[in-house]
């Protein structure tokens, strides 16, 4: 039974930790935001676009390999 209890209590650290680190980064997001409030071009500093493109319109980003 001591054991339940051990492992509830890491469950418990985990989350206060995921929650810390939520809001963290959301204050992040938000100073980024503020700083470059106005200038979107300088967005490529700071995330990856990728993740929100499609795959194709990734791959048409990239040089062809027989241009090299």
């Amino acid at each position: 039974m001591g054991k339940i209890s051990e492992v509830s209590a890491h469950i418990d650290g985990r989350k206060t930790a995921q929650e810390t680190l939520d809001d963290q980064l959301f204050d992040n997001l938000l100073t980024i935001a503020k700083m470059i409030k106005g200038r979107p071009e300088l967005l490529a500093n700071f995330f990856n676009e990728a993740i929100i493109r499609s795959v194709s319109s990734v791959t048409s980003d990239l040089p062809d390999a027989d241009t090299k």
